[in-house]
């Protein structure tokens, strides 16, 4: 084999005693296991690539520099292993706190910027209980059973969330409203009485088939699917808690 295909062979074999080491009691190093995969296990398939091919996998990290080494094979696989791992040592996964990171240090934010993501659970928690009095008048409205109880009690929990907690109704079937911020606009005092329309006629929202393709005065949006129990509708989809990770 060519010099440079030993190398990409050397590459991407030179890590994979790690699938071995976490299947045991990690009682030795995850080169060795590395260098038992080619020498041991697939000796036979492995042996014309010859001895500093499997060396490069055995001393991939080595105390000394890497540049101080002679052979090519061996001296780039350790500096390719060392580039791809410079987000953490070897097999000790690092945790760390997310502390100040929106300081000007990390993200170079300005302070309106990291006051406006402070706010960023409060203004949701305020336009979520909003939201949620809006989607229990609406199945109260249409008589749907049980839906507005499941309201009461996502209410009464949005009510009592510990500070920096909010609560987000995402995903798939959850309506227009969960997933716009149209009206938080639309019912403000100072939107026009024709504000909703306008934006429906220009990103062409909510036409009726039944009238011909024209917009339906009527409800809008009027469409909100939920989950069923054999004929009996019991919950509305996508409700979520968020809640901030504690510095431990």
């Amino acid at each position: 084999m060519k010099e440079l295909e030993l190398l990409h062979l050397a590459a991407l074999l030179h890590d994979i005693g790690k699938f071995r080491m976490r299947g045991t009691d990690f009682n030795k190093p995850h080169q060795e296991y590395s260098y038992e995969f080619v020498n041991n296990d697939f000796a036979d398939f492995f042996a014309p690539c010859g001895a500093d091919f499997k060396n490069a996998i055995l001393h991939h990290h080595p105390e000394d520099d890497p540049t101080e080494l002679q052979h090519l094979i061996q001296k780039q696989v350790i500096l390719a292993d060392r580039l791809s791992a410079t987000e953490g040592k070897d097999e000790k996964v690092e945790t760390a706190a997310l502390v100040s990171i929106l300081s000007n240090k990390r993200l170079k934010f300005t302070d309106l910027q990291e006051k406006t993501l402070r706010e960023f659970a409060a203004v949701c928690h305020f336009r979520t209980e909003i939201h949620m009095q809006e989607e229990q008048a609406f199945f109260d409205y249409y008589k749907f059973p049980n839906i507005p109880d499941v309201y009461d009690g996502l209410i009464a929990e949005n009510s009592n969330l510990s500070d920096g907690t909010f609560m987000l109704q995402i995903g798939w079937g959850t309506g227009y409203n969960a997933n716009t911020v149209t009206s938080s606009f639309t019912s403000s005092e100072e939107a026009s009485d024709d504000l909703l329309m306008n934006l429906r006629e220009r990103f062409r929202l909510g036409k009726s088939r039944s009238q011909g393709g024209e917009y339906d005065p009527r409800e809008f949006p009027k469409t909100r699917r939920i989950l069923y129990q054999g004929q009996n509708p019991i919950a509305p989809l996508g409700w979520v808690k968020i809640s901030p990770l504690e510095d431990s």
